[in-house]
Formats: structure tokens, C-alpha cells, sequence
């Protein structure tokens, strides 16, 4: 019995490394959205057997990060413009709420921590070391929802932070080719701020002004891009 239990661990050991390389690969933009992943390809890759690859896609299927399309295989998540306006919707509601509550329940510790995640994001966009300020953009946004004490609020956040990360890669992109960086930081810098004298009218401002400005360069990059970017949509 014992020896099962090891082996089902280990199994899901190699499988949970396999979904973290595929995971950086999305995330450095070497998968790029829309593509193929090819299972026999990835497990002779890795030198493993498809079972732990296709074991790793499911669990960032469950993230988000890919999808499923039946008689045709599994893809990169491919966002469409509704999708991208959906998604900075529902984390304009939801960090909103999540603000509200942590201006008045965040502590000097978590301000600091937030202070070092800020500032290591000014360092990553300034190496434009793009993986890391993704990372770090997505931390800044978790430790926010964290700072709400509000349990469901943080379980919703992390439910879809699969789907932020797919926005904050296209988000990323628009940075460079639109030279909103500079913007964007000090976007954050004024939502640390507003938390660190709780200024709750300026937080909700901020943090708002924030995800409508991020999801409407998105928007206008990705059109510029291409005209029919998004044309195939997510099935529900």
C-alpha cells in the first residue's frame, strides 16, 4: 500500500513539473496563444511518458491556461476581445471590493511586502525582464486580495488568476509596442499609496483606473495587431 501511495506521488510530482515547464513556456511567450500543444511532442521533449503530460495539461486546463477542443486537440488559451472585456469586468468588481476591505485591514508587514513587490517591479520593467514583472504584477494584485481578509474574496481571485495571467501576458505585449510601462507603474504606485495612508476613495479610483486603462490598451493593440484578432471564442 505504501509503495502505491509513493508512486502516485511521484506520478503526480513529474506531472506537476511538466505543467510548471509548459506554464513558463506560455508565460516567456515561446507557446504562444492559439498554438497546438502537441503531447507526444512535449513528452519526448521532456524525456517522460504522455501519461504525466497529459496529466500536466489537465491541471492547466484547470488554470485557464489552455483548452480543450474536442476532435481537434488541446491550444494555448486565446483570448477574444469579449473575453479580455469580461475578464477586466469581473477584476474590476472583484479588486474593487477587495481594496475597499484592505484599506482598513492591511498591516504595516503586508505594506512592506507590498512596498518590495512594488519595487521589484520597477527593477523587472527597467531590465525588461518581462516573465518576472508579469509575476510580479500578478503578486501585487494577489497580496491586495489577500490584504481584504475577506476568505471568498481571495478564493475567487486565485480561482481565476489563470485567466489575469493570460490578460497580463497580452498586457505585457501592449506595454512594449504602446510604451504605456511608465504608466502602468506609476498606475501601481498610486494604488500603494492610497493603501498606505487608507484613502479608500483613492484606492477604489486607482485600482479601477487601472484594469480599464490595462484592458482597453489590450483591446487597441491586439486590433491593431490583427483586425480579426479573437474570432474564435472560448467554449462555455
Amino acid at each position: 500500500m505504501e509503495d502505491k501511495m509513493l508512486g502516485k506521488l511521484k506520478k503526480m510530482n513529474l506531472s506537476e513539473q511538466a505543467a510548471e515547464i509548459i506554464r513558463a513556456s506560455i508565460i516567456s511567450g515561446r507557446i504562444k496563444p492559439g498554438e497546438r500543444l502537441n503531447e507526444m511532442k512535449i513528452a519526448s521533449e521532456m524525456g517522460v511518458s504522455r501519461l504525466p503530460v497529459r496529466e500536466a495539461l489537465r491541471l492547466l486546463q484547470n488554470e485557464s491556461l489552455v483548452e480543450s477542443i474536442p476532435n481537434k486537440g488541446v491550444f494555448v488559451t486565446m483570448l477574444s476581445p469579449q473575453d479580455i472585456q469580461e475578464i477586466f469586468t469581473l477584476r474590476a468588481v472583484i479588486e474593487e471590493f477587495a481594496i475597499k476591505l484592505a484599506v482598513n485591514n492591511i498591516g504595516e508587514e503586508e505594506l512592506d511586502t507590498l512596498r518590495n513587490t512594488y519595487g521589484e517591479m520597477v527593477n523587472a520593467a527597467s531590465e525588461r525582464d518581462d516573465i518576472r514583472l508579469i509575476q510580479l504584477d500578478l503578486e501585487f494584485h494577489r497580496l491586495i486580495a489577500k490584504s481584504s481578509r475577506h476568505s471568498y474574496v481571495y478564493r475567487v481571485f486565485n480561482y481565476i488568476r489563470g485567466l489575469i495571467l493570460m490578460y497580463l501576458l497580452y498586457d505585457t505585449e501592449a506595454l512594449k509596442a504602446d510604451d504605456r510601462l511608465v504608466a502602468s507603474q506609476k498606475e501601481h504606485r498610486i494604488i500603494l499609496g492610497a493603501l498606505e495612508t487608507r484613502d479608500l476613495d483613492l484606492a477604489v479610483r486607482s485600482i479601477n483606473d487601472h484594469i480599464q486603462r490595462s484592458g482597453i490598451n489590450i483591446m487597441n493593440h491586439l486590433r491593431k495587431q490583427n483586425p480579426e484578432f479573437g474570432s474564435r471564442k472560448r467554449a462555455l
